[in-house]
């Protein structure tokens, strides 16, 4: 992730560097039958340099279930 203009603000504080970080993300999706679906989501959110105070990874997880009928 990037700031497009280095002096946006965001929710934040971070320095006058335009690179926020980096996250990569699993997808899993699993029919487990005809009319139920389950769907299983990861995310890591590692900062970048423009963070400033809190470097700590942040991690999302989220789970799901689709019925159909």
């Amino acid at each position: 992730f990037q700031k497009f203009n280095a002096n946006a603000p965001i929710d934040e504080e971070t320095s006058d560097s335009r690179f926020l970080g980096v996250e990569p993300d699993v997808y899993l999706n699993w029919q487990i039958t005809s009319d139920v679906a389950l769907s299983v989501r990861y995310g890591l959110f590692i900062p970048g340099d423009s963070v400033e105070n809190d470097k700590k990874f942040r991690q999302f997880l989220y789970t799901g279930v689709t019925i159909a009928f």
